[in-house]
């Protein structure tokens, strides 16, 4: 396995993990009670993302499904 690969591979394990732990620390977060906060800003509302992109959870699904079987490949072929 060449190093640029490798160095990859490690870049992204420490991108899933951060990513995981973000996902975590969302998941338990204190569910917001109906009654609203007095004290905060009222905003415009929601804003749409610059990238239409990044809330398109299939095409997330899909992409992440597809780098998971890239990564293995190479994994598999690093080993043999």
């Amino acid at each position: 396995m060449s190093a640029g690969i490798q160095n990859a591979l490690i870049n992204l394990n420490a991108k899933i993990e951060a990513l995981s732990q973000m996902a975590d620390q969302k998941l338990q977060a204190p569910k917001k009670s109906g009654q609203p906060d007095l004290f905060s800003v009222v905003s415009g509302g929601a804003k749409k993302p610059v990238n239409a992109n990044a809330l398109d959870t299939k095409m997330l699904a899909s992409r992440l499904d597809s780098a998971i079987s890239k990564v293995e490949q190479i994994l598999k072929e690093g080993k043999a």
